[in-house]
């Protein structure tokens, strides 16, 4: 059973659909009454987030990894949300994102 969460960005989600990964973002907007949220990716990219239960996490911190499954290219619904902070340099994620995407470094970072 491949039980992996590969970190991803708002480009590289549309890859993963039907699958759970690891998405760090800036929380830019939670919307409690349409249980929804609108969060940023590393690279810039808006992803939409399917809330569900009263303990979403995403108001805890400006910045949140989401460990979720993937609903389609533009959309994430969370299995776990993990607290980075209110201090994130998302360029630094996106450079590590997009290094872990290249296939020069597969046998290390994929399954």
């Amino acid at each position: 059973m491949d039980d992996s969460s590969p970190r991803v960005n708002s480009a590289f989600l549309g890859r993963y659909v039907g699958k759970k990964v690891r998405l760090a973002c800036k929380v830019v907007n939670v919307n409690l009454a349409d249980r929804r949220a609108t969060v940023e990716a590393s690279d810039a990219g808006k992803v939409e987030v399917q809330l569900h239960g009263e303990d979403h996490g995403l108001e805890a911190s400006k910045f949140v990894e989401i460990v979720g499954m993937v609903v389609d290219a533009t959309t994430i619904k969370p299995m776990v949300v993990i607290k980075l902070g209110d201090t994130l340099d998302m360029s630094i994620v996106e450079r590590a994102v997009k290094m872990m995407h290249e296939d020069r470094f597969a046998e290390l970072f994929r399954p």
